[in-house]
């Protein structure tokens, strides 16, 4: 009987592993490298586990469970945007790694807003051919709400729908960098078309402040 595990360690002395795992015959399933670390997701006999966990440790590495060894999962966003949460998008791709799945990052083709940012057929074939799939739907809760049924309709393999927590705030604020800061802005772009426009001293504040809901939200 086989069993399915990962070593977690640097690259020294990493070809006496990859001999041991086809002396015991054995089969590397997954190698990954990044710059002086090595994870090597293996398929070894179980009679032969001690010896390659002993093999690992010496070499300074771990050995680690991998439950979803050989699982292959699309990790999916409706959009490459900052709203749909990119960065967890590949937090979590990295961590189903590390439990031995096979991922993919994918972004769905962009549409004008939420009626036409929708899932074609193309996609969802794609996604199908995955053993599982995660969908990260970003924080609109109006969004979310509306593509939960939408997506667990189309997509036939099994499906976890990810959202982000609750912002602060639906506006997204955007620092001021005119040269020259306010008192130029006011100069240069207000007083040729104003000239008795002025700032009260202490009132000012210094910056954009853009909504999404009131300029990107459109209700059904």
């Amino acid at each position: 009987m086989y069993e399915v595990i990962m070593y977690d360690g640097g690259i020294y002395r990493s070809d006496e592993l990859f001999e041991l795992i086809e002396d015991v015959g054995g089969v590397v399933l997954m190698k990954n490298r990044s710059s002086q670390m090595l994870t090597v997701t293996m398929s070894i006999p179980s009679e032969d586990r001690e010896v390659v966990e002993a093999l690992c440790k010496d070499i300074g590495g771990q050995v680690k469970e991998v439950p979803l060894a050989g699982t292959e999962i699309a990790i999916i966003g409706p959009t490459l945007g900052r709203h749909h949460m990119p960065h967890p998008i590949c937090d979590i791709a990295e961590y189903l790694r590390r439990c031995g799945a096979v991922t993919v990052v994918m972004g769905l083709s962009r549409g004008r807003g939420k009626n036409t940012s929708q899932i074609s057929l193309a996609e969802t074939s794609t996604i199908d051919e995955y053993d599982a799939c995660v969908f990260m739907l970003g924080n609109f809760k109006p969004c979310v709400e509306f593509k939960a049924d939408l997506i667990l309709s189309k997509i036939d393999v099994p499906t976890v729908l990810i959202c982000g927590p609750k912002p602060d705030s639906d506006k997204e604020q955007i620092p001021f960098t005119y040269e020259g800061g306010i008192n130029a802005f006011i100069e240069n772009e207000v007083k040729p078309y104003s000239p008795t426009s002025y700032i009260k001293e202490g009132t000012e504040k210094v910056g954009y402040e853009l909504s999404f809901t009131k300029y990107f939200y459109q209700p059904i």
